[in-house]
């Protein structure tokens, strides 16, 4: 009879004790859903004041982590957007300095470059029969579909007059490429008319049968296009007035 009083006051005891952790659990998570001051209320006043500054710091850090990642996203995207690659030109003339705008067109610039496509277009290596058909081809992504078609229809009247069958060759006039101020008029923003003066040679059999000098005004605009293909953003599109000559030999 002792051993089950004994066993029976132990079992109540076990629950009692449960039930009191139970309460004290419930009590503890009512006290920890109450507002800062509710729970730290009897804590002494500079504590108090050190919690309320402690929540305020974690405020205040998150509110520049998100400013600092909104700053992230924009910067990516504006390196996105960014131009991959760029055209620096640099000036003949650059002994006193420069001031080098990048995917800008100064023109001395625009008078070599034309200068160049000029000069390529109209040199004759071997044979104008074939070269003429090569170099249409070959600089055709510098030169306006329209002007192309213009060109060769020049040479067909020129081989119909014999006049394809010489070797010919084309160079600037001495010191025509420092006078780019004179040279280059820009019409509109990207656009210019380039005066060109070219000192052509014709050879038939070995003999130089022509030497003349003429001032080709034409017509230039900018060309943004691959990049691989037309690497000077230029393009020729015509002539701005007929070709004159200024001294024949």
């Amino acid at each position: 009879m002792l051993q089950k009083f004994l066993k029976k006051k132990t079992d109540v005891e076990e629950r009692e004790a449960a039930n009191d952790a139970v309460d004290l659990q419930e009590v503890t998570e009512e006290q920890t859903e109450l507002p800062l001051e509710k729970r730290v209320g009897k804590l002494p006043k500079n504590m108090v004041s050190r919690f309320k500054e402690h929540d305020s710091h974690v405020f205040t850090l998150r509110i520049i982590i998100g400013g600092l990642l909104i700053a992230l996203v924009m910067s990516l995207h504006a390196l996105s957007q960014a131009p991959k690659q760029l055209r620096i030109r640099i000036p003949p003339d650059i002994s006193n300095g420069a001031v080098i705008n990048p995917n800008g067109f100064p023109k001395a610039s625009v008078l070599s470059d034309v200068s160049y496509l000029w000069t390529a277009m109209n040199t004759w290596q071997t044979d104008g029969t074939k070269d003429t058909e090569q170099n249409l081809f070959r600089w055709q992504h510098f030169y306006s579909p329209e002007f192309l078609e213009q060109l060769r229809e020049e040479y067909k009247r020129a081989g119909a007059r014999g006049e394809l069958n010489r070797k010919k060759r084309s160079w600037l006039a001495p010191a025509s490429l420092m006078e780019f101020n004179d040279r280059v008029i820009e019409t509109t923003s990207g656009s210019w008319i380039v005066y060109i003066d070219m000192k052509t040679e014709e050879d038939y059999m070995n003999r130089t049968v022509k030497s003349t000098t003429i001032r080709y005004p034409l017509l230039v605009e900018r060309y943004d296009a691959n990049i691989e293909m037309n690497p000077l953003g230029l393009r020729i599109v015509g002539y701005a007035d007929r070709p004159q000559r200024i001294s024949s030999d």
